[in-house]
């Protein structure tokens, strides 16, 4: 079972909510022992990135992962909300090959947009990494109820002052005084 802690799951779901229209991804942090639990998540794009700037940003988390004591876990997958459910096969390939080079035991969170608007189910399944051999097989996830509900306070009633204040590693890279890190999130907790 992996363990979605409250930080994670509202960097997450700002993520989604505020590009809405794109896909977005970012990776998942978490202890450096094999507990599975998620700790942090770095927003990275809201389209398709592929190249040196996913290395870069690959380096730059796994840079700052390592300051913090952590380790790179894993990555989350959100499609456009109009498209419905679907992963994109191309992003989620790419990427799963790229961090299995980083950490091969990494797992894949997808958000499931089709329980983001109702609510009553969990909005995340933990499914393996494609292509990638002796990846981690699906497993249940547990999320933190606080970051959903800090997720609800803040987006309700038209306040997306959080959404906007979401920084991801494309916005970082357009303006390096923006913290891809993204520590103000904690404060809406």
């Amino acid at each position: 079972m992996v363990e979605l802690q409250a930080l994670p799951t509202l960097k997450i779901l700002l993520h989604t909510a505020k590009y809405p229209h794109a896909e977005v991804c970012g990776l998942l942090l978490g202890p450096v022992n094999d507990v599975p639990i998620i700790d942090d998540a770095v927003p990275l794009f809201h389209h398709i990135t592929v190249g040196p700037l996913m290395e870069t940003a690959f380096l730059m988390v796994e840079q700052y992962a390592n300051s913090e004591g952590k380790r790179l876990a894993g990555f989350y997958h959100a499609a456009a909300q109009a498209n419905g459910p679907e992963t994109h096969p191309f992003m989620v390939t790419l990427v799963g090959k790229e961090l299995a080079s980083h950490r091969p035991d990494a797992i894949l969170l997808r958000v499931k947009n089709e329980a983001l608007s109702s609510r009553a189910a969990v909005p995340f399944e933990v499914l393996p990494l494609p292509g990638v051999e002796g990846a981690p097989k699906v497993e249940p996830v547990t999320v933190s109820p606080r970051g959903i509900q800090a997720f609800d306070q803040v987006s309700g009633n038209g306040k997306f002052a959080a959404c906007r204040s979401l920084v991801d590693m494309d916005e970082h890279f357009d303006d390096a005084r923006r913290d891809f890190r993204n520590r103000h999130i904690g404060d809406y907790l």
